[in-house]
């Protein structure tokens, strides 16, 4: 029976299957109708997954396009609707309703953010004349128009516009907002004013028209009348805990905290009229940076309302960190997690936290914290941009990009995440995108300073100097103190070895920002470069005799001493460091580099050893202390160590070229030298000894036309190389050239030779002799 049952309902579906196929136009119309009693439930996904099968069946089906809008609406899914409304308006023209919404949209998101403009402005503009044809006369057109020639400075056709509008809808306001922005555009401010006020004599709720005269009077500094229509604004709606917080807004611009403190005490002692008072007001306090109030207000409205206590514990969380109080904060997320371990925003903060530390531990687990909000929050874009600054701490810039995009995937209109995006490209030297980036982000909001300077650095970077200093320049007159730029400029400056105006803005940054160590450490440069290195020494120590306790300035002076090959000055400040911080593994690396330069070579390994135990994910560790141990003799262990860094870093040519000539000398694994030599001919593809290093494998294996071809182009650039003179003559005497090989070899011999490689030349010498 039950098999009957099944056959029959696939017969049915294939019957239905087949009349869809045979009527599309009856399919699409059934499937909008279904797709309607949807929507009219209230289950707008599956409403929408029908209107987008209608379109599949008709491309054309403006209705359903209209429809998918409505729903993509209800979502909250705007930029969707919007591409939906675009389509049903292009293909119903006359549907008065789609282009009402549509034309809303549109201002809305241009008032959202009016930086939009170019690209918005020319879709309204197409708007208003597809609505010409069809719509002509109507309240949502000349709205349009009106706004399009207000935008345009076309003030008489804005007025003449609006004042249309507003006759056939009197008490809309939008149009009457719109007509008296025209008449303060075009300088009749008493009509303005006289419009507006009429409009709320008779519709006090708009809170637009409230907006507009506040504006008016606080530019034209009538603070009086603007209290008072903020006033009249909040008494005759006394309901909306907003325009009370921008009454109190007002007062604390002012300075009036008295009257301020009152509105605030009166919304929080009205909890019938104003519900929400407590997260309000603790919001407000957080926006005018007052935290301690803020936390306590939170800390109320939690036992106020114990309901709602993991809200505002939230909140408390974010109070705390903003006061620098990470400790409070990190002690009260975990026990929201503990009272709850599926409250995926607390543990978003707590990953927040975590990252804030920057210890490389707590960023994983920062990342373990963000990825598992995620997955219960696929679509939150700000906790999507945290895991991506989370990778980009751990300088995994691959995956900070895909997170970046991801989160400005879900929401376009969200900054953030494209600043990283272009912070991510700076950091992999892939200048090209991160201009790319800064381009959307000036779309989105032209002028913008942050990618302006983005721009710069990305021009910079490209070998675009004039350009750079133009975008730089620019930041400067709109924002003097800004001190990136004014790095920036610096730098430019130096690279042009203009170093007399490098130190002028080297010099501005210090006094903009005197906690930037960028403006002492560029001058330390500018000395250097200028040849002084006596003054970039007594630039350092002059830091050092009024900040004794802060070790990164004989940091610096080691390294400058380092740098200008002053190696005994180098080690006593290393060692300085060293005997204030036993365990700095990058200060015991460095110490290590300058008895190197000594031909300290023991001490150097110690020093290497040391840097390895303390640091041993650090691959610049591992490649000193095997490149000591080659030159001290033990190639065998400095095999496992140039290993250890190829693990750490698969990419580094030195470590991949140094471990293939150590197999290619032992014999032991010549198909993995070769291996390895290829990789890091890849990687350095104009490093002259790496191609010595492949081609001495290529000599091993018995490749000798291989070889002989490198080396002969090594020895023509640098014929008194006795390294490549013996490698060739070497591949010369097993090809069976021996006249050719002699020669070579007496050429190596006369170029001094190592010990090692001189006695080899003279061996084989014997033999060719012989």
């Amino acid at each position: 029976m039950t098999g009957r049952i099944r056959a029959g309902v696939i017969a049915c579906l294939m019957l239905l299957a087949g009349a869809c196929t045979r009527d599309p136009e009856a399919a699409k119309r059934n499937l909008l109708a279904t797709g309607n009693k949807y929507f009219s439930s209230g289950k707008y996904k599956e409403a929408s997954i029908l209107y987008r099968k209608a379109i599949q069946q008709d491309r054309r089906f403006g209705e359903a396009y209209y429809r998918l809008a409505l729903t993509e609406l209800e979502l909250g899914r705007v930029a969707e609707a919007v591409a939906a409304l675009e389509r049903a308006t292009e293909l119903e023209p006359a549907n008065a309703d789609a282009f009402a919404k549509l034309a809303d949209l549109y201002l809305a998101i241009y008032f959202a953010n009016q930086s939009a403009a170019k690209e918005l402005l020319e879709r309204i503009a197409q708007l208003a004349e597809r609505g010409e044809e069809f719509l002509a006369g109507s309240f949502d057109l000349l709205r349009l128009k009106g706004f399009l020639a207000l935008h345009g400075k076309n003030y008489e056709d804005a007025i003449a516009s609006f004042r249309a509008a507003a006759g056939q809808r009197p008490e809309d306001g939008r149009a009457a907002l719109g007509l008296a922005e025209s008449l303060d555009a075009a300088g009749r401010a008493e009509e303005a004013e006289k419009v507006a006020r009429a409009f709320l004599e008779k519709h006090r709720s708009f809170a637009g028209m409230y907006d507009f005269l506040y504006v008016r009077y606080m530019r034209a500094q009538k603070t009086r009348e603007a209290e008072e229509i903020l006033r009249a604004k909040c008494a005759h709606n006394p309901a909306q805990t907003d325009y009370w917080l921008q009454l109190a807004g007002h007062y604390h611009v002012a300075g009036d905290r008295a009257r301020m403190s009152e509105i605030l005490r009166r919304l929080l002692a009205e909890p019938q009229r104003h519900p929400e008072a407590y997260s309000s007001v603790g919001d407000f306090y957080m926006r005018i940076a007052q935290f301690e109030q803020a936390l306590e207000t939170y800390r109320k409205g939690a036992e106020a309302d114990p309901k709602r206590r993991a809200d505002f514990e939230r909140k408390m969380v974010e109070a705390l960190a903003f006061q620098g109080r990470v400790g409070e904060a990190f002690e009260l997320v975990e026990r929201l997690l503990t009272q709850n371990p599926k409250d995926n925003q607390a543990r978003a903060m707590r990953g927040a936290l975590r990252l804030r530390g920057g210890d490389p531990k707590q960023i994983d687990a920062a990342i373990q914290d963000f990825e598992a909000a995620l997955a219960a929050m696929p679509d939150n874009a700000v906790v999507r941009f945290n895991l991506a600054e989370t990778y980009l701490a751990k300088r995994n810039s691959e995956r900070a990009i895909v997170e970046y995009q991801e989160a400005v995937r879900r929401r376009p209109d969200y900054l953030d995440p494209r600043y990283g995006l272009a912070r991510a490209h700076l950091l992999k030297r892939d200048y090209a995108q991160a201009l790319a980036v800064a381009d959307e982000i000036l779309v989105l909001r032209p002028g913008d300073l942050r990618a302006k300077l983005i721009q710069s650095v990305a021009w910079l970077q490209l070998g675009k100097p004039d350009l750079a200093r133009s975008g730089l320049e620019e930041i400067l007159r709109r924002a003097p103190q800004a001190a990136e730029a004014m790095f920036q400029l610096a730098m430019l400056n130096f690279l042009e070895k203009k170093y007399d105006q490098a130190e002028h803005w080297l010099r501005r940054l210090g006094e903009a920002s005197p906690s930037d160590r960028r403006s002492v450490l560029g001058l330390v440069e500018v000395e250097l470069a200028r040849g002084r290195r006596e003054r970039a020494a007594a630039i350092l120590e002059a830091r050092i005799r009024a900040e004794g306790d802060d070790l990164d300035w004989r940091r610096a002076l080691a390294s400058v001493a380092a740098r200008t090959r002053d190696f005994d000055r180098a080690a006593q400040e290393w060692n300085f460091v060293l005997s204030r911080q036993p365990n700095d593994g990058a200060a015991h690396r460095e110490l290590g580099r300058v008895y190197m330069e000594q031909q300290k070579m023991a001490e150097a390994q110690r020093q290497f050893e040391r840097a390895v135990e303390l640091m041993p994910r650090d691959p610049g560790a591992s490649l000193l202390l095997a490149m000591v141990l080659q030159l001290r003799g033990d190639s065998r262990t400095a095999a496992q160590y140039y290993q250890r860094v190829i693990d750490l870093a698969p990419d580094n040519p030195l470590a991949l070229n140094n471990l293939a000539f150590i197999l290619a000398e032992s014999g032991e694994d010549l198909d993995r030298a070769l291996t390895l030599a290829q990789r890091a001919r890849s990687r350095a593809p104009h490093n002259p000894d790496i191609a010595d290093t492949l081609a001495w494998v290529y000599v091993k294996k018995n490749l000798n036309d291989s070889a002989i071809t490198i080396l002969e182009e090594l020895v023509a650039r640098q014929p008194d190389n006795a390294s490549w003179r013996y490698h060739l003559g070497v591949a010369l005497y097993q090809k069976g050239e021996l006249e050719r090989a002699r020669r070579e070899l007496e050429a190596a011999l006369r170029s001094t030779p190592s010990t090692q490689d001189a006695a080899r030349i003279r061996e084989l010498l014997a033999k060719l002799a012989g």
